[in-house]
């Protein structure tokens, strides 16, 4: 979640200093087991991300993962159709023909993009060679 925001090497940062506050609070960088650390003020992110990375004793809040899940949760509308689908999710009712289909579909792309990735960046190919190759032009 954070990552939308910040950059790769200030997401790093952001996590060495969140575990260095678990380490401060509890003597553990793995925290309380049950508990969050939680930004109270969640304008940080956007108005002063370098400080949002800091963890500021004065900036987090100890919660349970309950807490943190109601808080971030409470107000939230669903549409019916994503009320029905976490309805066949908890009850355990497959996923339809096509939608399977088209995951299988979608994993396929993905997979064939990382597989050309990797070829040039290793080098054992050009990118305009593997574009007029690959499946991924067809979908």
């Amino acid at each position: 979640m954070i990552s939308k925001y910040l950059t790769r090497e200030q997401n790093n940062v952001s996590m060495v200093n969140k575990n260095r506050r678990w380490k401060e609070i509890c003597g553990s960088i793995k925290g309380i087991p049950g508990h969050v650390l939680h930004h109270v003020d969640t304008t940080l992110l956007y108005n002063n991300p370098e400080r949002y990375i800091l963890w500021l004793p004065e900036d987090l809040k100890i919660m349970t993962k309950a807490e943190h899940l109601s808080l971030h949760h409470t107000g939230l509308k669903y549409s019916d159709e994503t009320k029905e689908k976490m309805r066949q999710k908890k009850l355990g009712i497959p996923k339809s023909e096509e939608h399977r289909r088209h995951l299988s579909e979608s994993h396929k792309r993905y997979w064939a993009r990382r597989r050309m990735d990797e070829q040039v960046r290793s080098g054992r190919a050009k990118l305009s060679v593997l574009k007029r190759q690959s499946p991924i032009n067809a979908a």
